[in-house]
């Protein structure tokens, strides 16, 4: 007995049985490949096949090794039911990697010379105000870290109070 790949069964003999079945899901197949919904009787009428035939093929047209398609089915009423089949969508390869590119570095910018700044002179205030921050910045962190505090809208009023304080 030699073996088909598609159909298979305890009863199955491909010498016997397969070139009929393999012919009866052509038939089907191309009938129902119109993307509309059909009966069993129409479709056994349509592919010179019996119904229990067309049943058993449209259950194969889902599996994979007979091309996977997607088979809805609707009840009508009671025992009527239609069914279509929906080819399946290919597959594609996946696309090749792209090509590498070949990046030359940039050159370097020439480097450019800032123009000298000339210092403004600081008023007394400025001075002072300068120090304070600084001050400022110094004792908050020190607080932060001594308290392992975070840092607050209240911890630097109150760090800022301390110094305003202190310059009366």
């Amino acid at each position: 007995m030699t073996e088909n790949k598609q159909f298979d069964g305890e009863t199955f003999d491909a010498k016997l049985d397969g070139p009929r079945l393999n012919k009866h899901m052509t038939r089907v197949r191309d009938f129902m490949s119109d993307n509309r919904w059909h009966d069993l009787e129409e479709i056994a009428r349509e592919t010179g096949t019996s119904m229990l035939s067309v049943s058993a093929r449209v259950r194969d047209l889902r599996k994979p090794r007979f091309g996977g398609w997607t088979v809805e089915v609707k009840r009508i009423s009671g025992g009527l039911w239609f069914y279509r089949v929906v080819k399946p969508e290919p597959v594609a390869p996946p696309a090749p990697p792209p090509a590498p590119v070949e990046v030359k570095p940039e050159p370097a910018p020439a480097p450019v010379e800032a123009a000298p700044v000339k210092a403004k002179r600081l008023t007394r205030d400025q001075k002072w105000a300068k120090r304070t921050v600084h001050a400022l910045m110094g004792d908050l962190f020190e607080r932060v870290e001594a308290e392992h505090a975070a840092i607050t809208t209240a911890t630097i009023r109150a760090v800022a109070q301390h110094m305003m304080e202190s310059r009366s």
